[in-house]
């Protein structure tokens, strides 16, 4: 059915009525309200650190050599052994050490026997001292035949029994600790556990004092040194963990753990040292290779707005704020200015609705419409 052209001509003219109602309306509604444009608040994103780098070490390393020289009679491990502390790594020839300490032995013995008889005699020269005192005093022996057979005698014994024969036996047995010390340094045994990671000796060859017999690293935790800068290293705590790359590995950083931090710095290099513990259970990581610890300073929470929004009011610097349709003028204190921006240090947060435009007919709690 054909419309009359008349009534969509009608039809036109109530709709743009309608409109020119609806814009009146509105424009009646927000009359007594400013227009402001607003921005929102951003946050500045602090990527400032520094990359240290080192090789990695094995928590503990020893470098086994023997106390005696002598040849070598049996060997108990080879190159990439796991041992532990204690376990015999390799044995000496000692027949002579072994005939030592049984001699030693025999000394301790004798010098216990010595003792013995030395207290026995001390016990019957005291008897003997007590009987004849009473002669000399009823003047039936003479103080000089007294002293000669029985005083005498008896502080002989007692020196002997007291002294001499006990310090026979502290010697015998010094002898024998002695002895025993000799022929355990016959059998050489790792103070740490871990890895040989060094052998350079064979049965039957001469071991001694300057010779390298093996190396033991332990390694279930490795380190790195990272030499840090003065302006830094204040930034940076025991305990702290931090990302440690070992590229020769993987590509997913390691957790490294600060327990060292050199309170002086290096004459040379005028940095500081931080010792960084890694575990490594696995055994992945090896000693040698060379690693990197990704280090970001602690940000700072700091937002950045432009400086056309900044504002002097009452002698404070501030930047007005929308919430709800309701303006107010923050305090803010500012870190740095540059030709475009302003980094805000505190006073506002970040996302917040920022007036970029129309701050000159403001005051606080005054409503506003936002064009943005």
């Amino acid at each position: 059915m054909n419309i009359p052209r008349y009534r969509i001509v009608i039809i036109l003219l109530i709709v743009i009525l309608l409109s020119i109602i609806g814009l009146f309306s509105s424009w009646l509604f927000h009359h007594d309200k400013v227009l402001v444009h607003t921005i929102k608040a951003e946050k500045l994103e602090n990527n400032k650190g520094s990359n240290f780098s080192g090789k990695l070490e094995a928590l503990e390393t020893a470098n086994i050599v023997s106390k005696l020289s002598g040849k070598i009679d049996s060997i108990n491990v080879d190159l990439g052994s796991a041992v532990k502390a204690g376990d015999t790594l390799l044995t000496l020839e000692a027949h002579e050490l072994a005939a030592s300490v049984e001699q030693a032995r025999a000394n301790v013995e004798i010098a216990y026997s010595s003792l013995e008889t030395a207290q026995i005699d001390y016990a019957v020269q005291r008897q003997n001292l007590e009987r004849n005192k009473a002669l000399v005093e009823q003047g039936a022996l003479a103080r000089a035949d007294f002293d000669n057979k029985y005083a005498l005698p008896f502080a002989k014994a007692k020196e002997l029994a007291l002294n001499g024969a006990s310090a026979q036996v502290r010697q015998a047995e010094a002898n024998l600790q002695l002895a025993l010390a000799n022929y355990q340094n016959s059998l050489i045994v790792s103070p740490i556990s871990g890895i040989i990671a060094e052998k350079s000796v064979n049965i039957g060859e001469l071991a001694s004092p300057d010779v390298l017999l093996f190396s033991v690293i332990n390694f279930d935790k490795v380190f790195m040194m990272a030499s840090v800068a003065a302006e830094e290293i204040n930034q940076i705590q025991i305990g702290d963990q931090l990302p440690v790359t070992i590229a020769a590995v993987s590509t997913i950083p390691f957790n490294g753990l600060v327990t060292n931090i050199a309170q002086a710095s290096g004459a040379a290099s005028k940095t500081y040292l931080v010792k960084v513990l890694i575990d490594n259970q696995d055994h992945r990581l090896k000693p040698g290779m060379f690693a990197e610890i990704q280090w970001k300073e602690n940000p700072e929470t700091k937002i950045v707005v432009p400086k056309t929004t900044v504002i002097s009011k009452n002698g404070k610097t501030c930047v007005w704020t929308v919430k709800d349709g309701i303006v107010s003028c923050k305090e803010v204190s500012i870190e740095s200015v540059d030709v475009i921006n302003v980094i805000i240090k505190s006073g506002i947060e970040a996302g917040e609705d920022i007036v970029s435009s129309g701050q000159e007919m403001l005051t606080e709690g005054m409503p506003v419409m936002v064009f943005k």
